[in-house]
């Protein structure tokens, strides 16, 4: 882990502003981010903001989000590209190693197939340099020794020869265009050169400057010394020495400051001052640096020969101070802490460091009696005191004794006599009221014993000897701290736990302090932030849009802001009587050179973060420049899968098909802040991530499609917008729709008129059965009566004949017969379909009833309230109903001792209700109604018919059976 520590170092230390040179904060991009290789030679910036990178693989243009890569196969002269630059018409020009032009014009790349005049010159090792003159020429210098003129506007095209190499060709402040070769200077008048050997005296060979266009050349003499034009015409020393051996090229960019390219590894930065310029800052010294290209916005960004390109915002140049760690250590800056007009800063390998006035110097290194532990955590005092708990113990340090680094033993009475042990401290807390806590294996303070100052266990046997990670004191004075799963609090002379729940039990607590008066936050590793309460776990801490990665190692608050130090990098929110208000990250993405933040804190305004790679002093949020957003424009425009010309500004399409377009505003290094919406056709804007917008289903019409941006809560930009004609298909005609309603209402009569014959067929069908049984229950019906009927009527006759001439054993067959005809009767009365109604049933089951009556000396009484209109009844549910009646009545006669015999029919709630009543003894209260076979048969005809059997004793005497069914669907009568 160390050496990756190290090897990040290497890329990512450099100190802004006035403070010592080292590696700046950056973001780089390489292949994986989409760059074409890298190994990038040079860059540049054209009229509408895209950013252009040469590479060995070809060229890359970049608008912030993504890289758009150019090669050979799309018109591009050569894949190694060592030179971009732009004209006045606004064509890019790629100087290449194979000696053809190419450039991009208005969405195309022009090469020799496109315009012949570029074949006519070709560099015999590749083209270097390139300048445009006041009457708009455009001068090439090649690497061999060409230098091209090409006139855009005629045919005054002409290929110079040079005696030697040229190294460069610029414009002077004059207009002039001035070209200088390893052994002279040379002017452009007209068709010729003319030599100017006091022009630039002892131009320094192998050197190239390339000013701009506004500035004059540099001055190099012999010697190495550089001087360059000022103010009112004087001669400006620069303060470094060009030596052949280790400098390859000096460039000087828009602002006057100079850059000096190394040949071995990175570049020297000379800014200009008040009088002159200042000392050179030897910048990415572990780097082979090509050259360094500085944006209209600012920006910085390295051109590589293998990290691709790494870029340096504007915004954070001068604001931030970067002091990386001490390369030989490599140790890891894990801890700080504020007092005696310093910061302190605690290393994992045991040194001691001090920040301030812009520097940082080492306090105290690992030496006797002390081994090289790690500086966990630092509390110092008003009074000037610090402690410093590490691996290997408690470590003092006063003002009056700066020189002195003392450790506090830890003082342990035993039964066996006091022991001394240095026992590490994880962490320490300095009370309000200057008592200091160390905890080791155990809860400890500092007291003044025996021999001095040692740590002493707080409480013995209330507090458990194991390891405590962290210490807290809350607004009341309440010492807190965690270990062995429970959480402690230590007030006066009692100490009170609680476990943690089993749910956040797995991750170890790294850091506690008083979230509020009667709230805890608890840092872990591997649940973030936790709020505990009252002896209960309340649950993480809302953090909004930034989370708070997998490891917490830190959490400060500071006043109303609480400061997470995590692996993911610094988490800051702002809090409120509501809850949290504000959130915001300090990463690699806002200039931090690793995530990894060990320990952090607000110092005069300021934030200081210690890191694995150094010391970060930056400002307590990341610098938003106010950046004027770049132009939009189209980067991709889909239908379907097909891919159109991002170019064009009206697109056709049919009918259902999905249109796509991407719409980028060109921004680089807070890309990521840009926001992006689109309407239809004006209407409602909504936001669309990284400008890309879906739409899967647009009505048939013309339609305008805008996409705005804007950078942070900035004005919104000009739409950039996209014609959109959709085309109906053929199907999908006024015609064609009406010929299919036509259709389709035609084949909907027709299937109603279909389905309507079948249903009749059918139902005639059913109704010619039924018709056929109900015709011959009729036929069995009449023979039973014409018949059997006649014939038992003429023996009953005969029967009474002989009964009436004292013939007593006659009187049982004439009963017999009776009983016979009764049920015949019956019979007929269920077969024939003519009494398949209600009222026929009633009436039936009436009669049956007086004459039962009658013939047991009761009296009969019946009401009946149904409606007018009969209904039909089929013949199973007319016979059901009649013995589950005679079932009743015969009760009523045989087990009632009643004096009147009642019946009732009603109908409510979709039901038919038949009951039977009697005034008698009523049915005994042991009586189990399921015990009687009667009462049983009249309760399974009940359901069969779907219904129920109530079985109720009056409160007059006697007993009520109802039968309650519902009222039967409809059926044909034949």
């Amino acid at each position: 882990m160390k050496g990756a520590r190290f090897l990040l170092f290497l890329v990512g230390s450099f100190f802004f502003g006035r403070y010592a040179a080292q590696d700046p904060f950056h973001r780089s991009y390489a292949m994986a981010d989409g760059l074409a290789s890298d190994q990038v030679y040079c860059a540049n910036q054209d009229h509408e903001g895209f950013l252009w990178f040469g590479t060995d693989a070809g060229v890359s243009r970049f608008d912030g989000l993504e890289f758009v890569n150019f090669g050979p196969g799309d018109g591009l002269s050569d894949s190694e590209v060592i030179g971009i630059q732009e004209d006045s018409q606004h064509r890019i020009w790629f100087l290449t190693l194979n000696g053809r032009l190419s450039y991009w014009h208005e969405g195309r790349m022009h090469n020799s197939a496109t315009d012949p005049e570029l074949g006519k010159y070709i560099a015999t090792s590749g083209w270097c340099n390139m300048c445009e003159d006041d009457h708009g020429m455009l001068w090439f210098s090649g690497i061999r020794g060409e230098l091209l003129r090409l006139d855009p506007k005629g045919d005054r095209d002409r290929l110079f020869s040079a005696p030697v190499a040229v190294r460069n060709v610029v414009k002077d402040t004059e207009g002039r265009v001035v070209v200088i070769t390893s052994g002279s200077v040379s002017v452009a008048r007209g068709e010729t050169l003319e030599s100017a050997p006091n022009m630039l005296e002892g131009w320094f060979p192998n050197h190239v400057a390339t000013p701009p266009t506004d500035m004059d050349p540099l001055a190099l003499t012999r010697n190495g010394i550089i001087s360059v034009t000022g103010e009112g015409g004087r001669s400006l020393r620069v303060p470094v020495v060009i030596k052949a051996e280790e400098h390859r090229a000096v460039e000087r960019d828009a602002s006057g400051s100079l850059w000096l390219y190394r040949k071995d590894r990175g570049v020297e930065f000379i800014a200009p001052n008040d009088t002159g310029f200042a000392l050179p800052e030897l910048q990415f010294k572990r780097q082979k640096v090509n050259t360094v290209f500085v944006s209209a916005q600012g920006d910085r960004w390295y051109c590589t020969a293998t990290k691709g390109v790494l870029l340096v915002e504007g915004g954070q140049v001068g604001r931030t101070e970067w002091h990386a760690n001490d390369q030989s250590s490599r140790s890891a800056y894990i801890s700080l802490a504020q007092g005696s007009g310093r910061i302190w800063v605690g290393t994992d390998l045991g040194a001691v460091l001090s920040y301030g006035d812009g520097h940082v110097e080492t306090q105290f290194e690992p030496g006797e009696g002390r081994l090289p532990g790690r500086i966990l955590r630092i509390a110092a005092g008003q009074n000037g005191e610090t402690w410093f708990a590490s691996d290997w113990g408690l470590f003092h340090w006063a003002p009056e004794e700066s020189s002195r680094l003392d450790m506090i033993p830890a003082y342990l009475p035993s039964s066996a006599g006091p022991d001394l042990e240095s026992a590490p401290s994880k962490c320490v807390v300095l009370t309000r009221n200057g008592v200091v806590y160390a905890p080791g294996n155990g809860l400890l303070k500092v007291v003044d014993g025996p021999i001095g100052r040692v740590r002493e266990l707080c409480m013995p046997g209330s507090v458990p000897r194991t390891r405590i990670y962290s210490i807290t004191e809350d607004q009341q004075g309440v010492i807190w701290f965690e270990t062995g799963q429970r959480i402690y609090a230590m007030e006066a002379d009692s100490i009170r736990a609680w476990p943690i729940p089993e749910n956040y039990a797995g991750s170890r607590i790294t850091d506690i302090l008083a979230w509020s008066p009667d709230t805890l936050a608890l840092a872990t590793a591997g649940q973030g932030v936790l709020l505990w309460s009252a002896g209960n776990m309340i649950g993480p801490l809302p953090a909004g849009k930034d989370d708070h990665g997998s490891m917490v190692r830190r959490i400060r608050l500071s006043g109303d802001t609480l400061l997470c130090a995590t692996s993911e990098g610094v988490v800051v929110h702002v809090r409120s009587a509501s809850g949290i208000i504000d959130t915001w990250r300090w990463s690699m993405a806002h200039g931090l050179p690793t995530n990894d933040v060990r320990d952090m804190l607000i110092a005069d305004g300021r934030m200081v973060m210690s890191t694995a790679l150094g010391l970060c002093v930056a400002p307590v949020r990341p610098v938003s420049q106010e950046r004027a957003l770049g132009q939009l424009h189209v980067v991709r425009l889909l239908v379907n899968d097909s891919v159109h010309d991002p170019l064009a500004t009206a697109v056709g399409m049919d009918l259902g098909d999905r249109l796509v377009v991407e719409v980028h505003a060109v921004e680089f290094a807070q890309a990521n802040e840009v926001e992006y919406a689109y309407a239809v056709d004006g209407g409602a804007w909504f936001a669309c991530k990284e400008g890309r917008v879906v739409l899967d289903r647009i009505g048939e019409g013309t339609h305008v499609v805008g996409v705005r941006a804007r950078s942070g809560a900035g004005e919104w930009s000009i739409p950039e917008t996209v014609t959109v004609a959709v085309r109906p298909p053929w199907w999908a005609t006024l015609v064609f729709r009406s010929a299919m309603v036509i259709g389709a209402f035609s084949i909907l009569l027709f299937l109603l008129y279909y389905w309507s014959r079948r249903d009749l067929r059918r139902q005639l069908e059913r109704v010619r059965a039924l018709a056929a049984v109900n015709e011959e229950r009729r036929r069995i019906a009449a023979d039973v009566h014409d018949d059997l009927g006649a014939d038992l009527s003429r023996v009953l006759m005969h029967a009474r004949q002989l009964e009436s001439a004292g013939i007593g054993t006659e009187a049982r067959v004439s009963k017999g017969i009776v009983e016979t005809i009764d049920k015949i009767d019956e019979i007929i009365w269920s077969l024939d379909p003519k009494r398949d109604t209600l009222q026929s049933t009633v009436h039936f089951i009436e009669q049956q009833a007086r004459e039962l009556a009658e013939a047991h000396g009761l009296k009969f009484r019946t009401d009946v309230d149904l409606p007018e209109t009969d209904l039909p009844l089929a013949a199973n549910e007319r016979r059901e109903l009649l013995l589950i009646a005679r079932e009743a009545m015969r009760n009523v006669v045989e087990h009632a001792a009643a004096n009147t015999l009642r019946m009732g029919w009603t109908m409510a709630n979709g039901e038919i209700r038949m009951a039977v009543e009697d005034d008698g003894i009523g049915m005994p209260a042991d009586q189990d109604s399921n015990s009687r076979n009667g009462l049983k048969n009249m309760r399974d005809r009940s359901e069969r018919l779907g219904g129920t059997l109530l079985i109720t004793p009056l409160p007059t005497g006697g007993t009520r059976v109802e039968t309650r069914i519902p009222v039967p669907r409809n059926h044909p009568i034949g």
